[in-house]
């Protein structure tokens, strides 16, 4: 058995360039790594520095006049809030004379009006030229929107021959929102 031993030796064989790619790649990377850790951290201690210096303003701003006008301020809005409620919940009397001047009959009269808010009736008291149009005034109100009962309370002549008579009316209280 013989053993082959080369004297000479062989060429090296070509080496691939992907280790070498690699490891320059690995190495940027490594780099940008480095760099961008740096940078981050001089504008993380950068805005630090900032939000003290603007802790600080605020704290300076904060004088005792400064203070007793906020204190003002909360107590006028509390002010406010307490009229809006108020106003959330006026009733609008006034929306209950515009509906009965719309309905009224032509020939009608009216001479007293009783508003009872807590019961949400109405008395009223008129005069008008003839019966007719009194009935046709208690079938106005009647059909009107609003009105949960009419009465007729009493009805008779006056010294002048005019019919005198007295209604009595129950409304839905959504007509004074």
């Amino acid at each position: 058995m013989a053993i082959d031993i080369e004297i000479i030796p062989k060429p090296p064989g070509k080496q691939s360039l992907a280790p070498n790619f690699l490891l320059y790649i690995m190495i940027a990377l490594l780099a940008a790594a480095v760099i961008i850790y740096f940078t981050l951290g001089n504008f993380v201690d950068s805005l630090n520095k900032t939000l003290a210096d603007l802790k600080k303003g605020i704290e300076n701003e904060s004088t005792p006049e400064r203070l007793n006008l906020e204190k003002e301020i909360l107590k006028n809005k509390t002010k406010i809030d307490d009229y809006a409620v108020i106003i959330n919940t006026h009733q609008f009397n006034s929306k209950f004379f515009k509906l009965l001047e719309d309905i009224t009959h032509p020939k009608i009269y009216f001479t007293k009006m009783d508003l009872d808010l807590k019961s949400w009736k109405v008395a009223l008291t008129g005069e008008s030229d003839d019966f007719v149009a009194v009935g046709q005034q208690v079938i106005i109100l009647q059909n009107a929107e609003g009105f949960n009962s009419v009465n007729l309370t009493k009805a008779g002549l006056n010294d002048k021959g005019k019919v005198d008579f007295s209604l009595e009316l129950f409304f839905d209280p959504k007509i004074l929102k």
